[in-house]
């Protein structure tokens, strides 16, 4: 709960900045919605701020198909339909199932660090991760890569056609003032 109402409110500073294109992330943990009132808290939280709360994406291992994907499934229909943006978070890190995230109401795809550190390197490797750039792409799905590190990953996200790139190459992860700081120069 506290995490979410500090990233409203620090989407509500950014929001004051003219920074709405800044998006904040908060991971939300299997527990979390296999709690039955975790979507109606969520609700409650953004309450009068849900312009603030549109810059704030909720992210979903893919640990959910571990736990009750029933249950998962309830509450990010729950969420989305209440306006929230979602993203399944580390997709490739061993729980990837194409047709079980078809289940779920996800507007992003977010490819974990373990592949996209050898995107440079391979070119089977990048063609492979070209390919499920392009199938997500069709599901009108944003493909984001995570933990984008040097030039060749940046280069090679960029041949990947990645949407968005997460990682040291931008920035390490910095303190809610030094943050404030970095958006100002974005």
């Amino acid at each position: 709960r506290w995490v979410l109402e500090e990233a409203c409110g620090f989407a509500e500073e950014l929001r004051q900045q003219g920074k709405e294109q800044i998006k904040i992330h908060v991971n939300v943990s299997v527990k979390q919605m296999e709690n039955e009132d975790f979507s109606q808290m969520v609700e409650e939280i953004a309450g009068g701020r849900r312009e603030a709360f549109r810059q704030v994406i909720l992210e979903v291992t893919e640990s959910v198909f571990m736990g009750s994907v029933d249950q998962a499934e309830k509450c990010l229909q729950s969420l989305k339909k209440a306006g929230f943006s979602i993203a399944m978070d580390d997709f490739g890190e061993g729980f990837s199932s194409l047709s079980q995230l078809l289940q779920l109401p996800v507007d992003s795809l977010k490819i974990s660090r373990t592949l996209v550190r050898n995107l440079g390197r391979e070119r089977q490797h990048l063609q492979y991760i070209k390919a499920i750039v392009e199938m997500m792409h069709a599901l009108e799905l944003e493909v984001v890569a995570e933990g984008v590190e040097t030039d060749d990953e940046w280069n090679s996200t960029l041949d990947c056609g990645f949407d968005l790139i997460q990682g040291y190459f931008i920035s390490v992860p910095l303190e809610k003032s030094a943050a404030s700081l970095w958006a100002q120069k974005v």
